[in-house]
């Protein structure tokens, strides 16, 4: 552990009184001073990772691709760290991990910081269970665990030492997701306007530049008028599918289930002053059918994951499940997406896909 400013200071201290020589007593005493400053350093830390682990929420998987390497994966840390709460799920290719396919990437928060002895465990652990490392990586403390059967890749872990969190991202079986559709708006022009690749302008909509999701500047779709609460849709007639995307806005609307001529449909609903909603919209017609109090800060960017199946509706926010309910209207049960946005609001990194 690396000492803090104030056990620098009397380090510092320490070497001066010992330059201008000092008596034993007065060395002993500083000496004492950075022991207890570091017994105290350590107590904060420990106190810190205790009251962040203790407030995570944790959540449980619902796809069988989710379950499976959950249930595989937890008692592993769970016998390692003591016990390892599932905290976020998002779906995404890993390649890194050498699997370029769409599949589950799951988060655990620890009660403890990783160790690299920890790491040993985890290695030793998997491959108990039949499952051969195909990758290990260590750099700078950053670690890269991969295993598969048969020469291909199937899940990984990566972690850093010393840090409180895990993840562990595939498939035990190579289910994978098939995507239908992604966009991250950087093949088109700043400031240009829609329509544009698969988007179809209803109310209107730009591209622009911001600071990204991971601190980088980039293009997002963007919408900034009261005319632009249904501003770009894309017509498809998906079915059973998740529409996963990242936005942050004063008020923002997500769209699915909509029909070919988007005159119909559902959209979700975040706004600075308001709850989360689930709308159903005919026309110039709606309804509230779901509402729930918003928990996540709207000036910064949140990951939203949309689950559609059957007459299900799921929706995650950050990983965590804000509304889950049953609408059953046989005349939405396919549909494409869309956005759109009053006051402000920025959208990236849109993606459907569906499990094979």
């Amino acid at each position: 552990m690396r000492p803090n400013k104030t056990t620098k200071i009397l380090i510092l201290i320490l070497l001066i009184i010992l330059i201008a020589g000092c008596t034993p007593r007065e060395i002993v005493s500083v000496g004492l001073e950075i022991a207890k400053e570091q017994v105290r350093e350590e107590a904060k830390i420990r106190e810190e990772i205790r009251n962040r682990y203790q407030k995570a929420i944790e959540i449980e998987p619902e796809e069988e691709i989710e379950r499976e390497l959950h249930e595989f994966l937890r008692p592993i840390f769970n016998s390692i760290f003591g016990e390892a709460k599932l905290i976020d799920i998002t779906y995404t290719d890993l390649p890194a991990f050498g699997i370029k396919a769409f599949v589950p990437l799951l988060t655990y928060i620890l009660p403890r910081l990783v160790s690299e002895d920890d790491i040993t465990k985890i290695k030793a652990s998997i491959e108990d269970k039949g499952y051969i490392a195909k990758k290990y990586e260590s750099i700078e403390g950053s670690i890269l665990l991969v295993f598969g059967r048969n020469g291909d890749p199937l899940f990984g872990v990566s972690t850093t030492i010393n840090a409180q969190e895990i993840l562990a991202g595939g498939s035990l079986s190579k289910t994978y997701i098939e995507l239908l559709f992604f966009d991250d708006f950087e093949d088109y022009g700043l400031g240009q306007e829609a329509p544009f690749g698969y988007w179809k302008k209803k109310g209107g909509g730009r591209i622009e530049q911001v600071v990204e999701k991971n601190k980088k500047l980039g293009k997002v779709l963007s919408f900034k008028s009261l005319g632009e609460k249904f501003g770009v849709y894309i017509d498809k007639m998906w079915e059973n599918y998740f529409l996963q995307f990242e936005a942050k806005g004063e008020d923002v609307f997500a769209y699915f289930k909509v029909t070919k001529t988007a005159d119909a449909g559902y959209y979700l609903y975040s706004g600075w002053m308001s709850d989360i909603k689930v709308v159903k919209f005919s026309g110039k017609d709606e309804q509230v059918i779901a509402s729930v109090k918003r928990t996540f800060d709207y000036k910064e960017w949140s990951v939203f994951l949309i689950k559609l199946v059957g007459s299900k509706i799921s929706i995650y926010v950050n990983g965590v499940k804000m509304i889950d309910i049953v609408d059953d209207d046989p005349l939405l049960r396919v549909g494409g997406i869309g956005f759109g946005g009053e006051d402000w609001a920025y959208v990236n990194n849109v993606r459907v896909f569906k499990v094979k």
